[in-house]
């Protein structure tokens, strides 16, 4: 499971003319973005440089060229950079004009950076001046291998929460704050999403990182890519399961296949199996909330392990026995191996987001089944799809293997069932 983050450093200089105006070429009051916001030398930086041109003659690119790890030289260039020219037919009007553009800066040496910047246009090349610094630091052994792309564990059309205040980049979003993947981005580190934020209009719109997907369509000035390494990120959750009281209070919830998540919650939550769910640690509950199973950094204390995931916003209500194990789920009685035909375009997923070209028609196969699971109670791999999921792990049956990012929760009503599988 695309959460990077960006760190906005706001550069005030002054400047009294227009960048394409006659005369040396200045540079403006720019937004300075780095991304990863804490680079590694683990990471592949990128530089974005963003806010109002004096002009419509906003910057097309911004090649970048670093000197003996202590520097960074940016070159903005304009509309006719590349041919003096040019100067004759364009047509420049002093106007505030939005822009951003991305320089791709690579693996950078430890060290601190001291960043300069100078406009090139039709009309000539201007000095360099002093933007910002910004540093690089050593990656630690733990800080890359985070056991795969931890983006690929969102689906993009995904529901997600914000679960931490003032993410870099992210002027006046809160905890609680909800969005939707837009995509993924597995090229460093951990990895990242896009998020479209709901009614949020502080970001912007950078699907050039959409590497492992087609991003979605979503208002411009909603997005903000967010580091899973920095930044943390909960997707709905909702499981079956009891709860075991462990040191310092500690609290741990076991889902009936006995897979184990860490609780994140106030004291009071006793008193709320009692109450609410009418039992106590140790009953079968159903435990709805926000998961978020990103990998803790390496110098992080905690208190109660993080097991498989934290579970945030914990919400508890009682549940039935679990039913005879060996029986297929649905009026089907589908079984792990049975094929089944599509019904319905883009069924929603788990996360509540759509399969992406996932058409009627499509044929299948049962991986495995969720017996405590009433709305998604089986699994089914799709022939040929590739903008799935693996959650395998929620089964409490037998697995069929399947190809990656093939599969994906289904409902009783949305497949017929073509094909048994073999006794």
């Amino acid at each position: 499971m695309r959460s990077m983050i960006v760190c906005a450093a706001c550069i005030a200089m002054c400047m009294t003319m227009s960048a394409q105006a006659v005369g040396e070429p200045n540079v403006p009051p720019v937004d300075f973005w780095v991304q990863p916001s804490s680079p590694t030398t683990a990471d592949n930086v990128s530089i974005i440089l963003s806010g109002l041109w004096p002009d419509t003659c906003v910057p097309e690119q911004i090649p970048l060229a670093t000197f003996a790890s202590d520097s960074m030289w940016i070159d903005i260039l304009l509309p006719g950079w590349d041919d003096p020219n040019e100067c004759l037919s364009l047509s420049c009007t002093v106007e505030p004009t939005p822009f951003e553009v991305k320089g791709i800066a690579g693996n950078l040496a430890a060290g601190r950076y001291h960043v300069y910047a100078r406009v090139i246009s039709c009309e000539g090349r201007g000095k360099y001046e002093y933007l910002t610094s910004f540093d690089v630091v050593e990656s630690k052994p733990d800080d890359t291998p985070c056991e795969g792309c931890q983006a690929l564990r969102f689906t993009p059309g995904g529901r997600v929460v914000l679960l931490s205040d003032d993410p870099p980049g992210g002027v006046g979003l809160k905890a609680g704050h909800a969005g939707t993947v837009i995509c993924r981005d597995c090229t460093s580190g951990c990895g990242r999403i896009l998020v479209s934020w709901d009614l949020w209009t502080e970001g912007y719109k950078d699907v050039d990182g959409c590497i492992a997907d087609t991003p979605l369509g979503f208002p411009s000035t909603s997005g903000l890519w967010v580091d899973l390494k920095h930044v943390l990120i909960g997707r709905p959750f909702n499981r079956t399961g009891t709860v075991r009281r462990g040191l310092e209070g500690c609290l741990t919830f076991v889902t009936d296949r006995g897979v184990e998540f860490n609780i994140v919650a106030t004291g009071n939550m006793y008193r709320i199996l009692e109450e609410v769910a009418g039992m106590s640690a140790g009953g079968r509950i159903r435990l709805q909330g926000l998961l978020c199973d990103t990998q803790p950094k390496s110098d992080t204390v905690r208190i109660c392990p993080q097991r498989n995931g934290d579970i945030y916003h914990p919400i508890v209500s009682a549940c039935r026995d679990l039913p005879d194990t060996g029986s297929g789920v649905c009026d089907l009685d589908l079984m792990p191996g049975d094929r089944v035909e599509l019904l319905v375009n883009n069924p929603l997923g788990a996360g509540g987001g759509p399969a992406v070209d996932l058409l009627a028609g499509a044929m299948g196969t049962v991986i495995c089944t969720d017996s405590t699971d009433d709305e998604l109670p089986f699994y089914v791999s799709w022939d040929g799809w590739t903008h799935g999921t693996n959650t395998d792990y929620y089964c409490d049956s037998i697995v069929v293997p399947y190809a990656p990012d093939s599969g994906w929760w289904m409902r009783c009503n949305e497949v017929r069932l073509v094909h048994r599988a073999d006794p």
